[in-house]
């Protein structure tokens, strides 16, 4: 089950007199006649773009290693590619190290395309799942992992938090 922040509130002052953790706001008795009301904490887009930009910087797995799919990485993976196509001899003598310290011998296009192919294609997934995250309302918390399972569908990731 999915926990949430709920903000209790004076009414007459509007400020926070207690933050509760619980599943739902069904979870909380709010008494009205106390003069206290729960509120559920919301997630802005900002959250959601930042969350998606930190991801973009982690990388992902392809092809059972971590790379990184920061701008850095995927231009030196555009610059390998130039290279192959310059008919430059030092373009398939490039080693490179993952994330996680394996050493790759990246020898033909072919290899190179394949990783340049798949960052793009995760950058793009987790721009693209960012901007649906976005248009919900009210915005989950986006630093849930479910969430940016790119091999579900934004609806099946959604399911799988409650």
């Amino acid at each position: 089950m999915t926990q949430q922040t709920f903000e209790i509130y004076r009414l007459d002052t509007g400020e926070v007199i207690n933050r509760v953790l619980a599943g739902s706001e069904q979870d909380i008795a709010v008494q009205d006649d106390c003069g206290v009301r729960a509120e559920a904490e919301t997630f802005s887009r900002v959250t959601v773009s930042k969350e998606a930009e930190k991801r973009i910087e982690a990388g992902t797995q392809i092809n059972g290693h971590q790379f990184k799919t920061d701008q850095d990485s995927v231009s030196r993976l555009r610059e390998m590619l130039d290279g192959f196509g310059a008919g430059l001899p030092e373009a398939s003598q490039v080693k490179a190290c993952t994330a996680e310290g394996v050493l790759l011998v990246l020898d033909t296009e072919e290899k190179v395309q394949a990783l340049y192919h798949a960052a793009i294609k995760y950058r793009a997934g987790i721009v693209t799942r960012s901007a649906e995250i976005q248009q919900l309302n009210p915005i989950p918390d986006p630093s849930q992992d479910a969430l940016w399972d790119l091999s579900k569908t934004l609806p099946e990731a959604l399911a799988e938090l409650t």
